[in-house]
């Protein structure tokens, strides 16, 4: 159903709800809990894996040095997760935005001005954020040309 690939490990969802992992198992990031079930997004980081259940909730597994796998009582009635390097994201149905772990360049500190973001991609030292108006809006590190935060010239409007 889906594949995912952490910075030295992959996991696949399969159709059954079950996940999958292979590569570098340092941190534990390619074993998912044999408990794990109805799962329906997986998302690989550095050295930590998430999944997305059917339910809304979020099971993290891997390295937790700088709590990137400690999940918090906060994460419920999600609809996305994508896991970063020792950090990890959610977008809960309401719209509401927020990570927890490594947070050395401000990777989850988003401005209240936007209200209107329906996907997250976490990645090494910044995070991209889709808006519903087609904006895409980098945060975090904006060293290497990165900080391309702009509105599409051509773009569909995404829908949930």
């Amino acid at each position: 159903m889906q594949i995912a690939g952490g910075t030295n490990h992959t996991l696949v969802l399969t159709k059954a709800g079950k996940v999958q992992g292979w590569g570098s198992n340092s941190s534990n990031q390619s074993k998912p809990p044999t408990t794990l079930s109805d799962v329906m997004q997986v998302a690989g980081g550095l050295d930590h894996s998430l999944a997305l259940k059917r339910d809304g909730t979020v099971v993290a597994w891997g390295s937790n040095t700088f709590g990137q796998a400690a999940v918090p009582p906060t994460a419920f009635d999600v609809k996305q997760v994508s896991a970063g390097n020792q950090f990890s994201l959610v977008v809960q149905n309401d719209g509401t935005v927020f990570g927890w772990g490594r947070n050395d360049n401000s990777v989850y500190v988003i401005s209240p001005e936007y209200t209107d973001i329906y996907t997250v991609a976490a990645g090494y030292a910044n995070t991209i954020l889709g808006l519903r108006n087609g904006r895409v809006i980098v945060i975090g590190d904006q060293s290497n040309g990165i900080n391309v935060s702009r509105t599409p010239t051509r773009t569909a409007t995404p829908t949930p």
